[in-house]
C-alpha cells in the first residue's frame, strides 16, 4: 500500500491527475492525501474524474449521483474506498497560510544551492530610512 501526497490545486485538470496516478501506478489500496482550497465536495469530483479516467469503472456514475444527492464527503470518501479501492483524505488549506507555504518555496527557488548566505557586515551602503 503507497501513499501519494498531492496539492491538487497544481492540477487543472482531472486527466492531468489522471495521468500522475496512471504514471505512478495507482493501484488497489493505495492512499491519496490530498491538500486543497477547493471544498471536500469539489476534491472528490476532481478525483473522481481522474480515477474514473483510467479506471474507466461505471460505478463513478453511481457516485456522482450520491454527490448530487447531498450525501456528506465522509460517505462520499467510502464509496471511492468500496468502487475504486483508494482511499482519499482531503485536507481543505486556508488562502493565508497556502500563500505562506506558496511565497516561501518561491522564494527558496529564487536562489541556487550554492549561493551564500549574506549578512549584515556585507551591506556596502546602509539605508537610514529603514526602520528595524
Amino acid at each position: 500500500m503507497k501513499t501519494f501526497e498531492l496539492h491538487i490545486d497544481q492540477y487543472t485538470k482531472p486527466q492531468t491527475l489522471a495521468g500522475l496516478l496512471k504514471n505512478n501506478n495507482i493501484q488497489y489500496g493505495d492512499r491519496l492525501s490530498i491538500r486543497s482550497f477547493l471544498n471536500e465536495e469539489l476534491v472528490l469530483l476532481v478525483v473522481l474524474s481522474a480515477l474514473n479516467s483510467f479506471k474507466k469503472s461505471h460505478s463513478a456514475d453511481k457516485v456522482l449521483q450520491d454527490i448530487f444527492e447531498n450525501k456528506n464527503s465522509k460517505e462520499i470518501q467510502q464509496e471511492i474506498q468500496t468502487e475504486f479501492g483508494v482511499s482519499v483524505e482531503i485536507t481543505t488549506e486556508t488562502a493565508e497560510k497556502d500563500w505562506h507555504t506558496f511565497s516561501k518555496e518561491k522564494l527558496a527557488k529564487a536562489y541556487g544551492d550554492e549561493e551564500p548566505e549574506y549578512d549584515v557586515s556585507m551591506v556596502k551602503e546602509h539605508n537610514a530610512d529603514y526602520k528595524k
